[in-house]
C-alpha cells in the first residue's frame, strides 16, 4: 500500500509540489527544534512563526511577484529581440551587465530572490540569442548557464552589501552596530571577488 503512494517529498509527475513541501517540513522542524532550545518561549512560537510568514509575504514575494510581471512585460512588448539585434556583437557588455545590474538592484531592494530572477528573465534570452545559434544549441545553452550563474552571484553579492537588506540589518542588530557600518566593513572584499567573477565571465566569454 505504501508503495502506491508517493513520498510526500519526493518529487515526482503526480507530486508537484514536493519542493514546497520540503520547505515547508524543513521549517516546521526548525521550529520544533527553536522550542526545545527555548521551553519558556514556546507560548510564542506560533505567533512568531506567522510574522516571519507575513513579513516574506510582505517585502519578498510581492518583490518576487513586480519582477516576474516586469521580466513579462519586457518580453511580450518585444524589447528583448531589439536588444538582441544591438547588442549581438558585444557579447562582453551582456556579461558586464548581468554583473552590474542585479549587484545594484539587490543592493536598492535587499533581497536577492526579487532581483535575480528578474535580470535572469531578460538577460539569458539576450545572451542566448548573440550566440550566434539556435536558443537550443550547445553554445545558447552554454551562454545562458554562464550569464544566469554570474547574475545570481553578483545578486547574492548586492544583497550582502545592502543595508535595508534583512540579513544586514539582523547581523547589524546582534553586533550592536550600524547596518551601513556593517556594509563598509563587507563592501571591499565583495567588490574584490565581484571583479574576480566578472574576469572570469569574461575571460569564458
Amino acid at each position: 500500500r505504501a508503495g502506491l503512494m508517493p513520498d510526500a517529498l519526493t518529487a515526482s509527475p503526480q507530486n508537484k509540489i514536493a519542493e514546497q513541501a520540503t520547505i515547508g517540513a524543513a521549517m516546521i522542524i526548525g521550529v520544533v527544534c527553536a522550542g526545545f532550545a527555548s521551553p519558556r518561549q514556546s507560548p510564542k512560537l506560533v505567533a512568531a512563526f506567522f510574522e516571519g510568514a507575513g513579513f516574506v509575504y510582505a517585502h519578498v514575494i510581492s518583490i518576487i511577484t513586480a519582477a516576474a510581471m516586469f521580466a513579462e512585460g519586457v518580453r511580450i512588448n518585444g524589447l528583448i529581440e531589439m536588444m538582441t539585434s544591438h547588442l549581438r556583437g558585444a557579447p562582453a557588455a551582456v556579461t558586464v551587465a548581468s554583473v552590474v545590474i542585479p549587484w545594484l538592484m539587490a543592493m536598492i531592494t535587499g533581497t536577492a530572490v526579487g532581483t535575480a530572477p528578474l535580470v535572469i528573465n531578460i538577460l539569458v534570452p539576450i545572451a542566448a540569442g548573440i550566440s550566434g545559434s539556435g536558443a537550443k544549441s550547445s553554445a545558447a545553452i552554454a551562454s545562458s548557464f554562464r550569464i544566469g550563474s554570474v547574475n545570481s552571484i553578483a545578486a547574492q553579492f548586492g544583497r550582502t552589501t545592502s543595508p535595508v537588506a534583512p540579513v544586514t540589518i539582523m547581523c547589524a542588530t546582534l553586533a550592536r552596530t550600524r547596518p551601513i557600518d556593517l556594509v563598509w566593513r563587507v563592501l571591499p572584499p565583495l567588490l574584490a571577488g565581484g571583479l574576480v567573477l566578472l574576469i572570469a565571465a569574461l575571460w569564458a566569454t
